[in-house]
């Protein structure tokens, strides 16, 4: 069953404009969903919550639920790419909900990163959660 953050970290759950739940659907995966707004008000919260739980060495993966997501400022795709660009080599970053939120993906998608991510339809959608899964090529890098 998914928790606020805050009982087991130091984040805080009740930030103005995002909500942040954080859960462990298998043993080496963090899912953590966000509900809200990714934008200057709250990404220090998110990105707090995200470094708490890449510091997990046990973590294989860090699935990031957008599907709630009203709003996606600059400075949240910022806060995507650069989670991905300093995940640990054992660790992979995903994303799930991008194809139920049209506007998170439309706004990756012009913001030129998408094809960057691992996208997820479901939780389940992982392969083998004990074991990283190969990251996505990237198309300006191949």
């Amino acid at each position: 069953m998914p928790t606020p953050a805050a009982p087991d970290s130091n984040i805080p759950a009740d930030i103005p404009g995002v909500s942040l739940t954080v859960s462990r659907p298998h043993p080496r995966v963090v899912l953590v969903a966000v509900r809200g707004d990714i934008d200057l008000a709250t990404h220090d919260t998110i990105r707090a919550c995200l470094d708490e739980q890449r510091r997990d060495h046990t973590l294989t993966h860090l699935v990031i639920d957008l599907t709630e997501v009203e709003f996606l400022q600059s400075i949240g795709i910022a806060l995507l790419a650069d989670t991905q660009q300093s995940m640990p080599a054992h660790q992979q970053l995903a994303l799930l909900g991008i194809n139920h939120n049209h506007l998170v993906r439309h706004v990756l998608d012009i913001a030129g990163i998408l094809t960057r991510f691992t996208t997820l339809e479901t939780i389940d959608d992982l392969a083998d959660p004990s074991s990283p899964a190969d990251p996505p090529t990237d198309p300006i890098m191949t």
